[in-house]
């Protein structure tokens, strides 16, 4: 290698040296800078109400023979168990539009009607079972009474049964 060459190279070489050293004392000198980052946690819990039908009811029927109810002697309500995680739900008892089983023509001239009453987490006594009643968080006993009635003339003797809804209203 020639000494110009040498000289070259050398020259080079501190100047590079010097470039680094230059660079080394500002990144030193220079503030870090924080950079975040933000980690998002989310979650959904859904309104929930659950209702168990744990017994039917059983109906009764009038001495006059114009009203079949689970207050009549003879009768019983239904009972059931509703169960909510939080203060959002509502509940009603809808009452059937017909007979599920009768005699021919049973419905003509009846007025099927329900209500019912709440204790536990909600306590509450509709007489109409179409109302709704705002549920507590937690658990509610509900006792449904059912009733169909004769606006003119008699039940005929034979098997009769119904079907009631009890309904939660969630949002």
């Amino acid at each position: 290698m020639s000494n110009k060459t040498n000289k070259s190279v050398c020259a080079k070489l501190s100047l590079f040296s010097i470039s680094a050293a230059m660079v080394a004392v500002m990144a030193q000198s220079a503030h870090a800078v924080d950079v975040d980052g933000q980690a998002v946690f989310s979650g959904l819990i859904l309104d929930s109400c659950t209702v168990n039908v744990l017994n039917p009811g059983l109906l009764g029927v009038a001495t006059d023979q114009a009203k079949l109810s689970s207050e009549e002697i003879g009768g019983a309500p239904a009972a059931a168990a509703i169960v909510t995680n939080s203060n959002n739900s509502s509940v009603q008892v809808l009452p059937p539009l017909a007979f599920e089983t009768a005699p021919v023509g049973s419905d003509v001239n009846t007025v099927f009607t329900t209500k019912y009453n709440l204790s536990g987490s909600t306590t509450a006594d509709e007489p109409d079972g179409n109302n709704l009643t705002p549920l507590g968080l937690g658990a509610s006993a509900m006792v449904v009474n059912a009733a169909a009635e004769k606006t003119e003339g008699t039940y005929n003797g034979g098997q009769y049964s119904f079907v009631t809804t009890v309904r939660c209203v969630t949002p």
